[in-house]
């Protein structure tokens, strides 16, 4: 966001990474695996006292396809499913976490959708982990699901807040502009 952190602008008083894990902790995941990279000291302090694995980035690395990488590596026994959340979509849920979580099905992918467009969080099964350890880039896992897109199943939430995602200022700007009226 040309040199600002975007995960550190405040959003209700606490900052974005913040609220996106205490949502995730207030939902019916089995566990919060949080990525930052190492140098964030900031990152780390605004979650530092909230009951969640931090896992660290020893470097940049090639984009969010490493923070998969290392989020998935990061549990002791392999889940049955991850959850993907991503830190910079503030209208996202616990409910949304929740009713992901009660259309799962295993073998599936299951993605909260807005108006019929994948949006985020998702869910991925454990079948895929490898595919997602060589996945490179800052597509995230784009390809991966559009390679499965037989198994994908939609689960649509109210209104568009799937696919809220701010990644400019001006992003910011028009988000806190319409959240005022």
């Amino acid at each position: 966001m040309r040199g600002e952190d975007k995960l550190l602008r405040q959003i209700d008083g606490i900052t974005l990474l913040r609220h996106v894990a205490i949502m995730s902790l207030r939902s019916n995941c089995c566990e919060v695996n949080v990525v930052i990279q190492a140098k964030h000291d900031r990152r780390y302090r605004s979650i530092a006292d909230l009951p969640v694995q931090i896992t660290f980035l020893g470097h940049r690395g090639t984009g969010m396809s490493t923070s998969l990488r290392h989020g998935i590596l990061a549990f002791n026994e392999p889940p049955d499913a991850v959850m993907i959340i991503l830190a910079d979509m503030p209208e996202v849920q616990t409910s949304d976490l929740n009713a992901l979580i009660d259309a799962y099905e295993p073998g599936r992918i299951v993605a909260a959708s807005a108006k019929g467009q994948r949006g985020h969080p998702l869910c991925l099964p454990q079948f895929l982990f490898g595919e997602l350890a060589h996945l490179k880039g800052d597509d995230g896992a784009r390809s991966l699901i559009k390679k499965n897109a037989a198994i994908v199943k939609l689960i649509d939430r109210e209104g568009h807040r799937a696919c809220v995602d701010l990644n400019t200022p001006e992003d910011w700007s028009d988000w806190l502009a319409q959240r005022v009226r």
